[in-house]
This record gives C-alpha cells, sequence and structure tokens, in this order.
C-alpha cells in the first residue's frame, strides 16, 4: 500500500517531463506564437471613470503617466530608473553585472537573429516592424537593479534564478505585468493626448515581439502572465471607452496575444497533485484565465476557460481566506494582493451575460452564495482593522509589494535628494538630478481595497475608511452594474477569539520581566476598541489615536515570519514598536533569512538560544513554537509559545494611562530574564524598537531606510 501512491508521483512527474521535453522540441521548430481563428471583437466591462473624479487625481496622473512615456519606472524598490537597451544599473548591495554591449538602442531585424530563437524569427520581425520610428524600446529581460540579464531565446522552464547573489528575477516580472498601463489610459481620459495611445499600443508589440510565448523570463511565472493579461485587458478596454481608435493590425495582433496568454496560463497552472495547498500564485492564475476568458469571443475553448476558472475561484476563496476574511499565508500584505484578486474578479463574473452564466448557476440561478460575499465583506474589514493612524498596516510576515490592479494609488511627493537620503537603497541613486520630483508610492496604504470591496455593500465605515480612492468603490459599481450586496454585519460588535479562554497562570511563579511600552496623560481607554483574529493569529486594540497589535498564532505558510508574539505600537501616526518588513527574496539569500528571522521582529529573543529553524528553502518555516493565546479582552492580551522547549509567556497589560509588557518563564527554567540574555528593547530609528541593530526598516519590496 506504501508503494502505490509512490509509484503514481512517479508516473506523474515522468509524464510531466515526457511532456515538456516533446513540447520543448516543438517550439524549437515551429513557431509558438498563437492564431485566434475567430474574427471577432473582446468584450467590453471597464467602463471608464466620471472625469470630475478621475480629475481630483489628475496632480499624479499625468506626471506619472509621463514617467511612464519615458519608460522611468520606479518597481520594488529600484528607484525611477530608466530601462532600456544599453542602461547602467546601479547594482545592488555591491553586486552589480555587466553593461550590456550587444545592442544599438533598439533591435534591428540583424540584432533580432541573435537574440529570438529562429521558429519565432519572422513573426518577431514583422510584428516589430508595425511600431513607429521614434519609440525607444523596453528590455523586457533585464533585472534593471542588477544590471543582469536573461536570453529572449531560453524556453521558459529552463530560465534560472536565485542562481546568483544580488540578480532578482521578479524584477523583470514585475514590470512585465505591465500594471502602469491603465494609467497612460486615464491620462489619454482626462487630456485626450494621442502619445499615451501610442504608447500604449508600442509597449504591447514591444513586448510580443520580443517576448514569443514560452521564451524568456516572462513566461517562466504563469502568475505573472496572469497579471499581465488582466492589465492588458483593463487598459485596453479603458482606451476604448475613451473612444480611443485602435488599428484593425493592432487588433488582430493584441487578441491572438490574450489568448496565448489565456492558453498559456490553463496549461501551467501553479497546482500539482502532490501539493496539499495552492496560494497566491494559483489565485492569480485562475483569475487571469477568468479575465482572458470572459473577454474573448465566446467558443467551446473559452466557455471551459471560464467554467473551470470560475468553479476554482470559489473554491479558492474557501480555501485561502479563513471564515474571520483573513488570508491563510500569514501576511498582512498577501492579504491584500489575494483580496483585491477576489474583487476584481468577483465583479467581473457578476457582469457577465447571462447566457455565459447559464451552467454556473449554483444558487437560485446565482453564481455565489452567501458565505462567499460574506468571507469577501470580511477581507476589507480585516484591512480596516489592520491599519494604524498614520493610515499603514501592520506588517506581518511577507510584503513583496504584490499587486493584481493598481487602479488608484497613494503617492507622497518629494525630490530626489529627499529620496535618496530617506531610502538606503537609493544611495547610488542616478537617473534623475536631485532637484527633480520624486513620486514615492505608499505600499503600506490598503484603503483602496476597502474602497474597492465597498463597491458591492455601500458601508458607511468603509467609505469614511477609504475616502479619496473612490475610483476604486466606482470601478466595482460600474462592472457590476451597481448591483448592491446585502451586508452580514448588523451592528458595530466586538470580535473575540473562538479559542480564547481565561487560563489563569500565577505569575508569582514566574520569572517576570517588565517594562513600559507607553505611558500617557491622556486615556488611552477613551474609544478603544479591540478585534481578534484567531486563525490568521493577530490581536488588535484600536482607537483614533492608538494602534496595538499582538502576533500570535502558527506560522505554517510561506510568506510566515517568526514573530511568535511580537508587538507594534503607534500612538498620533508614529510608530514606537514596528516590524521591520521584508526587504527582499532570493536576491540576497542572508537577508531573507535575517529579516523573517526573530531577531528582527519585537517577541521576546534570546541571545545564545534562537528557536526558528531557518533552510535554504527561502519559502519554508519549520514551527515548533505551537504559539497560542490565553486571554484577549479589554484589559490586555496574554499569550505563550514553546519554542525554547519550555513555556515562554508575554503579557500586555493596557490600564487608563499606561501599557505594560510583562515578559515570564517558570521558574524551573533554567534561562534568566536579564538585560544581559535577552534582545528586547535595543532602540531603533530614534524611537522605534528592533531587536538588533541589522535590520532596516523596510515599508516595501527592495526598499530600506537609511537610519542604521
Amino acid at each position: 500500500m506504501f508503494f502505490q501512491p509512490l509509484v503514481f508521483r512517479v508516473m506523474r512527474k515522468a509524464k510531466r517531463i515526457f511532456a515538456h521535453a516533446f513540447l520543448r522540441c516543438f517550439d524549437y521548430c515551429f513557431t509558438s506564437y498563437n492564431h485566434f481563428s475567430c474574427k471577432m471583437k473582446l468584450a467590453n466591462f471597464f467602463l471608464p471613470p466620471d472625469i470630475d473624479l478621475l480629475e481630483k487625481h489628475k496632480q499624479w496622473i499625468i506626471p506619472i503617466a509621463d514617467l511612464y512615456c519615458q519608460h522611468y519606472f520606479d518597481l520594488l524598490g529600484s528607484g525611477w530608473v530608466h530601462v532600456a537597451y544599453n542602461v547602467s544599473c546601479q547594482g545592488l548591495e555591491g553586486f552589480r553585472y555587466g553593461d550590456q554591449k550587444n545592442f544599438q538602442g533598439n533591435f534591428s531585424v540583424d540584432t533580432l537573429r541573435n537574440h529570438i530563437n529562429k521558429a519565432n524569427l519572422k513573426k518577431s520581425t514583422f510584428i516589430l516592424s508595425s511600431i513607429n520610428e521614434g519609440y525607444e524600446q523596453i528590455d523586457w529581460q533585464l533585472d534593471f537593479k542588477s544590471g543582469y540579464r536573461w536570453s529572449e531565446s531560453t524556453w521558459y522552464m529552463h530560465i534560472p534564478f536565485g542562481h546568483k547573489l544580488g540578480v532578482d528575477i521578479k524584477v523583470p516580472w514585475e514590470l512585465a505585468r505591465m500594471q502602469h498601463l491603465p494609467q497612460l489610459a486615464f491620462a489619454y481620459g482626462l487630456t485626450r493626448d494621442e502619445k499615451y495611445l501610442k504608447e500604449f499600443c508600442h509597449q504591447v508589440l514591444d513586448f510580443i515581439a520580443t517576448n514569443p510565448p514560452r521564451f524568456g523570463v516572462n513566461w517562466c511565472s504563469t502568475m505573472d502572465v496572469a497579471i499581465r493579461v488582466v492589465n492588458w485587458l483593463v487598459a485596453y478596454d479603458l482606451f476604448k471607452n475613451f473612444s480611443a481608435d485602435f488599428l484593425e493590425s493592432f487588433n488582430r495582433l493584441f487578441i491572438n496575444s490574450v489568448y496565448s496568454h489565456g492558453k498559456h496560463i490553463i496549461n501551467n497552472l501553479d497546482w500539482y497533485a502532490e501539493n496539499i495547498v495552492r496560494n497566491n500564485h494559483y489565485l492569480a492564475d485562475i483569475c487571469g484565465l477568468l479575465f482572458a476568458a470572459a473577454y474573448l469571443p465566446a467558443s467551446n475553448e473559452t466557455n471551459r476557460w471560464l467554467v473551470f476558472a470560475i468553479n476554482e475561484l470559489i473554491k479558492e476563496v474557501k480555501l485561502q481566506f479563513y471564515s474571520e476574511g483573513s488570508n491563510f499565508e500569514g501576511s498582512t500584505s498577501y492579504h491584500r494582493l489575494s483580496a483585491e484578486i477576489v474583487a476584481y474578479t468577483t465583479a467581473l463574473v457578476l457582469s457577465l451575460p447571462k447566457n455565459r452564466l447559464a451552467m454556473l448557476s449554483e444558487n437560485n440561478g446565482l453564481v455565489f452564495s452567501p458565505w462567499y460575499f460574506e468571507r469577501l465583506e470580511k477581507m476589507a474589514e480585516f484591512t480596516l482593522h489592520i491599519t494604524k493612524p498614520n493610515q499603514n498596516i501592520v506588517q506581518i510576515g511577507d510584503n513583496d509589494s504584490g499587486r493584481f490592479l493598481k487602479l488608484s494609488l497613494s503617492f507622497q511627493k518629494m525630490t530626489v535628494g529627499k529620496a535618496k537620503s530617506l531610502y538606503d537603497n537609493l544611495k547610488n541613486y542616478h537617473s534623475l538630478p536631485d532637484e527633480a520630483d520624486y513620486w514615492d508610492e505608499q505600499i503600506l496604504d490598503h484603503r483602496h481595497l476597502v474602497a474597492a470591496i465597498n463597491g458591492f455593500f455601500d458601508r458607511k465605515d468603509f467609505s469614511n475608511f477609504g475616502k479619496g480612492f473612490e475610483l476604486e468603490t466606482e470601478f466595482i459599481r460600474n462592472l457590476t452594474k451597481n448591483v448592491k450586496i446585502n451586508t452580514y454585519c448588523q451592528s458595530n460588535f466586538v470580535y473575540l477569539p473562538k479559542n480564547s479562554c481565561n487560563e489563569k497562570v500565577d505569575f508569582n511563579l514566574l520569572k517576570n520581566r517588565r517594562i513600559i511600552l507607553l505611558e500617557v496623560d491622556w486615556n488611552i481607554q477613551d474609544g478603544l476598541q479591540f478585534y481578534a483574529y484567531p486563525e490568521f493569529g493577530l490581536y488588535i486594540y484600536q482607537s483614533n489615536r492608538l494602534f496595538l497589535s499582538f502576533r500570535c498564532g502558527s506560522i505554517s505558510h510561506g510568506h510566515s515570519h517568526i514573530d511568535h508574539l511580537s508587538v507594534e505600537l503607534n500612538v498620533d501616526g508614529q510608530d514606537l514598536i514596528a516590524d521591520p518588513g521584508s526587504y527582499i527574496y532570493t536576491a540576497l539569500p542572508k537577508a531573507r533569512n535575517l529579516y523573517r528571522s526573530s531577531l528582527a521582529h519585537f517577541g521576546g529573543v534570546f541571545k545564545k538560544r534562537p528557536y526558528e529553524h531557518l533552510s535554504d528553502n527561502l519559502f519554508n518555516i519549520k514551527d515548533t513554537a505551537n504559539a497560542r493565546c490565553l486571554f484577549f479582552g479589554e484589559k490586555g492580551v496574554f499569550g505563550v509559545h514553546f519554542g525554547y522547549n519550555f513555556p515562554f509567556y508575554r503579557k500586555v497589560e493596557i490600564s487608563s494611562h499606561k501599557i505594560e509588557l510583562i515578559d515570564g518563564l517558570k521558574v524551573s527554567a533554567k534561562t534568566e530574564l536579564t538585560d544581559k540574555n535577552i534582545l528586547l528593547d535595543i532602540p531603533f530609528q530614534g524611537t522605534v524598537f528592533c531587536t538588533t541593530g541589522e535590520i532596516n526598516f523596510s515599508n516595501g519590496y527592495g526598499k530600506r531606510y537609511a537610519f542604521v
């Protein structure tokens, strides 16, 4: 019996290897560009927002769109850099790879021969010839932080990553998501300037010509393929609804590439039978497939995609979001990404023609059951509750700044010189002069998500919280044709943990260490509300002046950190205790492990007794601590973990003018609780606490404040 499942696994793997080998040979012998035989037009869903509403965001839409037209992009901590062939890259923490010397500004027919595989060369040359002279091509294969470049002729399953220090495959992936394209459509809607339409067409054609399907770095992550096709379709839809006139030749190439994206997604889903669970990658896959199927003309093939994607969406919402509304990956930032995917894809499904939904009715003609919308509503509540008075969310787990659709953004405008002084990752920045404007995206501001989900429910608290992001609300309302979903929430009530109990622990039998986290002359408990998310493992106290979070739960998923019993504290918008974030993934393994280790979190860490088990697998953590909440209520929260092979207790006491933290060990424990052997209150950034001076605060992937 033991060998039977093993045999099946071996057979499945062998079948995959054979299928991939056959496909690879086929792609090198025959063109990988697909042809969608149907001559019908793409469907239309995304109506343009009210121009008066769009005008309110004009002060950042136009300058940002102009930067995109000049091929300046600020992604994953790069700063606003010019991305083209033969550019000089500043490097990543001393790792810098050679400048590209094999291009003369743009691809020509001669240089294409050296970079595009022979079977795709004719089609690639034809597409490239349709781009007007004067357009400067984007180097889609370049990690424009380190300078490393992948090859357009490498088959997608043979693309290496994590193989060189300082090289980050997420950089070209992020650019190739092309999430900047909707902003070009907005700029066109505001100005009717044809340059934004031409730029959209040229960038899409540039990508199609130099990234043949299944070749190069930008086809090896199905999730990124899915996000790209969604942003293509939404931007194209917006341009059309702003009365833009596309050439028929562009329309044919565009619809064929959308079909190629759909084919690639369905054949490369991030799901295997061996996996117990999926993650945000699979969720993005099926939603990208759903967008492609919805926009492409109906056929037996696209209808199968649509039915499959909608059914899988419902399954994944139940799997990947707890009943309390939080995400199962242990990350507040990945909660934003996945909830954004669900919100916009749900709205798209609700806007589909009835004839395409005929086979999908789950409940009295409805695709989605009441539990589904309740979970969607709670996704927004979770974001509302984890937001501090400074409008930033508490950082729990990983943060790679991931988004699905960037329709409305939050920026802080400053000079380049100011940004260079603020961020450690920009110390060698030279792309723009110091006096130029620098638009710094506020990655931790997630109010747009609540505003978007409010398009379904029209809740007053959501509306007040998402003020300034009404664009998102209107997009959802337009998609759903103003369908209003009844809220599950009948009143403002306190969330209490399902597994809470008043377990009595005699602190007289513990070795205690007590510190005062906060002492003020105003009443802390005035207007204080408290919320528990036990499935996620997060307990929150919140008022207009105070935010306190207490992390106590499992860390079983790849985007979790070793943050048992860690605390964050924000008063009057000022962080006093803060999680330093994530910074980076595979490019710098040592930094990756440092930022997700116990040393990076305010959890009470013994210098000589780390309890985590971090390995070379940068997305795997073995949780041996078994943390659990013992009490949660108005006067404080109390938890324990067993990472040191004995109980480590932490209690946060809240009184009218004081917040105290008490750590405790049982008297029988041999370890002493003293300042000499516990890392607890080393100051960071002046007033922000951190457990080690090696870790700079990171508010987004690749970004680090320059305070240490």
